[in-house]
This record gives structure tokens, C-alpha cells and sequence, in this order.
């Protein structure tokens, strides 16, 4: 069966240039199929039926320099019960092929590169004729939707665009999104990682500018490849595993000048920001075991104190009130006496009453009381 397709170029691949075929509108560029059946879409695809033996052929006489074009770049969504995807050309009397993994969402348009620079059987092949398409698997049914096929050189652009192509996909996004979460503060409150990510990104863009504009890579920027750049991520990361290091080193500084050679009850103190641990020991000693309290703090603290208080259980229905102001929170809390309320001033200055009708049962210093609700 003979499909037409509309040819970008010709098979006389002029320099900085490429082959495209789209599949929209008929033209004398044809490619055929052994088997099964192929049909063009309303949205200008080509929808190809494999079955067991289904190849997918380009028009013949292309005379390739495979020595310069040396990437195959299929745009497609799939349905089949195969996982990759196979190109096949021809080296003398035998048939030579390469295989890519592919997703079978049958929803999404993925872009998939056969990356040929590095096989031999393809640069020994030039100039190429032909080339076909088909399941690896041998037996493979289900079908293809092509939106277009290109034949390109490799360069620093391309080079981008394929790794791009390889991280930008939906399941890989939502892992890089976290990747920029983590790490210590780097240069302007921005994470050490991020920032390296960031440099990779601007000098990937400067290779796709230049290339737009100068339609090659000048020479003074040619140190600027797919190699280069690799090199400046595992320096960046390197940077990046350094800075960790470093992060560690003062942990280690910092835990060691706060606990050792100190007894149990300074430890957790230190812990638990100092005196707010001798302030939970005073609300053991001073009410009645079992008793249920209102922990009311400005700090994170609050989660680690519940396992200081036992035999003491904090309720959200207590009548005590025990209120610790941390001095550096971001909110605060103030009690009135004559009125007998608890009052929230927040980071923004507003005043929210937490508690009424309340007496003071104990006072363990200026940030740190005990109340109770008299009903």
C-alpha cells in the first residue's frame, strides 16, 4: 500500500538542512507499507494498522550521507502490545536496525530519536536509500499515529532538544520539582541545585539562539556541545555535593556545642530551645498527674512537647492553659488579668482572643504561665 506525504526537501539534502515528511496533504513523496493498512486522519496524521509483518517504508533513492545525517526523529503516539519501536536500513545485503523504547498511552504525542552517530553499520551504509519502521517484536500488533518523520544532523541544538525531550515528560517534572526543593540555602536565598539547574538551562538556551540566528554553531562558541555542557553539570553537582558536605560539617559543629558533655534534662533543653523544656518539667511538678492541658505555643516545638508532658494529655477542650511565648516567634500572646482573656497578636499586628474567664494558676518566668478557665 502507497501513502503520499508532503516532503519538506528533497533527497538532495542541501548543507544545514533537513529531511521532513508530514503526512497532511498528498504529494509525490510516497512511503508504503508491506502489510496492513494505513490511512491518513482528519488532523493530517498517518495512522498506521501493524500486523505481524507490518514495515513502514520511506520513499527509495534518498542517497543519505549518513556520515552528516545521523538522527531519525519520529513524532507518533502509539497503541500496541510491543514497548519499542524499531528502524530498519540497509548495509549490503543485510538489513541493519535500531531500537527505541516507547510509551503506549495511545493519549499523548511523544517525540522519539534514533540516534544513529555512534553505530557503525549506519556510517559504513552511506549514502542510505530507504528507510523502515516497525514493532521490535516480532509478531507486535496495534497501531501508530505519525505526525511527522525527520532525518537531521546531530548538533549542540538537537543535542538539547533530546535530553529535553527525555526530562520533560509528565512522571519526570513532578521528581525535578522536588529535586529544587531540597538543598541548603545557596546565592540569594535560592538553593545550591537550583541555581546550577538554572545555569545548565541558560546555557542550553544560548546554544538554540545561536543556532536559530547563525544556523551553526560559531567557532568561538563551539566549546559550548553536548559534552561541554555535560561537563559543567557533574562540575555543578560536584559544587552542589560539596556544599552538603559542608552542610553536615556545621550540623556536626552545632550538635556537638549543644549536647556534648551535657546531662539528660540539658540536652533536651537544648532541644527543645532551652529554658521551654524546664518550663515543661515546672507543669508536671506543679499539676495533678493525668490532667489535661492547652498547650499554647509560637513554635514548632509544640509537637516534641507532648512526649515531655506524659503523664500530662493535651486537649483541645482543656480548662488549664499552659502558654510558653518563644521571644523570636512570629506571633505572641498577652494575658489580661483584669479581663481575664488570652489575646494572639499575630505578625501582622491583629489581636485574637484564644481564652476567657481565666485565672493565673502558676508563673514559671516572664514566657512561660500557667491558666485555668473558672466556669
Amino acid at each position: 500500500m502507497t501513502i503520499s506525504a508532503c516532503s519538506a526537501q528533497d533527497s538532495r539534502l542541501p548543507t544545514e538542512q533537513f529531511l521532513r515528511w508530514s503526512f497532511d496533504r498528498p504529494s509525490s513523496s510516497n512511503w508504503t507499507i508491506t502489510t496492513g493498512n494505513a490511512t491518513r486522519t482528519p488532523n493530517g496524521r498517518l495512522r498506521v494498522d501493524f500486523t505481524e509483518s507490518t514495515v513502514l517504508l520511506s520513499p527509495a533513492g534518498l542517497r543519505l550521507d549518513s556520515q552528516r545525517y545521523n538522527v531519525v526523529m519520529v513524532r507518533a503516539k502509539t497503541w500496541n502490545d510491543d514497548d519499542s519501536m524499531t528502524l530498519l536500513w540497509q548495509l549490503g545485503s543485510r538489513v541493519e536496525s535500531m531500537d527505541v523504547p516507547i510509551i503506549n498511552s495511545g493519549e499523548e504525542t511523544y517525540t522519539y530519536y534514533f540516534d544513529l552517530s555512534q553505530s557503525p553499520s549506519w556510517k559504513m551504509a552511506s549514502p542510505v536509500q530507504q528507510i523502515g519502521l516497525m514493532p521490535t517484536r516480532q509478531g507486535a500488533r496495534g497501531d501508530m499515529e505519525i505526525e511527522e518523520i525527520r532525518i537531521l544532523p546531530r548538533t549542540a541544538l538537537l543535542e538539547a532538544s533530546i535530553r529535553w525531550g527525555e526530562f520533560s515528560r509528565p512522571e519526570y517534572l513532578s521528581q525535578f520539582a522536588k529535586i529544587l526543593s531540597v538543598g541548603g540555602t545557596g546565592v540569594g536565598g535560592q538553593p545550591l541545585n537550583a541555581i546550577a539547574y538554572w545555569l545548565i538551562a541558560l546555557g542550553i538556551a544560548v546554544v538554540y539562539l545561536v543556532s536559530a540566528l547563525r544556523r551553526s554553531i560559531p567557532a568561538w562558541l563551539r566549546w559550548l556541545d553536548s559534552r561541554a555542557l555535560l561537563v559543567l553539570c557533574l562540575v555543578l553537582w560536584l559544587a552542589l555535593a560539596a556544599r552538603f558536605g559542608l552542610d553536615q560539617w556545621h550540623t556536626l559543629q552545632r550538635d556537638t556545642a549543644l549536647f556534648a558533655g551535657k546531662p539528660m534534662l540539658g540536652k533536651q533543653s537544648a532541644l527543645l530551645s532551652g529554658t521551654y523544656r524546664q518550663f515543661l518539667g515546672f507543669a508536671q511538678e506543679t499539676l495533678p498527674a493525668n490532667s489535661s492541658v492547652r498547650l499554647i505555643t509560637n513554635d514548632l516545638a509544640f509537637w516534641m512537647a507532648q512526649y515531655y508532658l506524659y503523664p500530662l494529655r493535651i486537649s483541645e477542650t482543656a480548662l488549664l492553659y499552659l502558654v510558653y511565648d518563644f521571644p523570636n516567634g512570629a506571633e505572641h500572646f498577652q494575658f489580661d488579668s483584669s479581663a481575664g482573656t488570652l489575646v494572639r497578636i499575630t505578625d501582622q499586628g491583629e489581636r485574637q482572643i484564644i481564652g476567657s474567664g481565666l485565672v493565673l494558676v502558676a508563673q514559671f518566668d516572664a514566657n512561660g504561665a500557667i491558666y485555668e478557665a473558672r466556669q
